[in-house]
């Protein structure tokens, strides 16, 4: 299962990630999500062969401090320290590399 989200109109405190509010044509609107889903349908042919490297260079969250929630509590907390090649999410915390790889969870710590 692959979750994907898209924001259509963020509140206020949060503006630095973006929306389409601000692509005022449905144009450009269209050819993000078709861009998107080009590059999904890539990924699952297995045409993208360097999307971990892209993806890390990317990443807001890389060597910031976040805090991972899951069912509205904090499960753990450190660094963040980028991806593995199943796309699973791994932080350094205390000095100890984990991963998460399940579905449910939000990160904060940037903001």
């Amino acid at each position: 299962m692959v979750g994907i989200g898209i924001n259509l109109a963020l509140e206020e405190k949060e503006p630095w990630w973006g929306d389409l509010r601000s692509f005022n044509s449905i144009n450009a609107r269209d050819n993000i999500l078709n861009n998107m889903i080009k590059g999904f349908y890539a990924f699952m042919d297995d045409e993208l062969n360097d999307w971990k490297r892209l993806w890390e260079e990317n990443c807001a969250h890389t060597n910031k401090r976040i805090k991972i929630i899951h069912n509205n509590k904090i499960i753990d907390e450190g660094i963040f320290s980028g991806i593995n090649e199943k796309g699973a999410l791994i932080i350094d915390s205390g000095g100890d590399l984990k991963e998460y790889k399940y579905g449910e969870i939000s990160i904060e710590g940037i903001y």
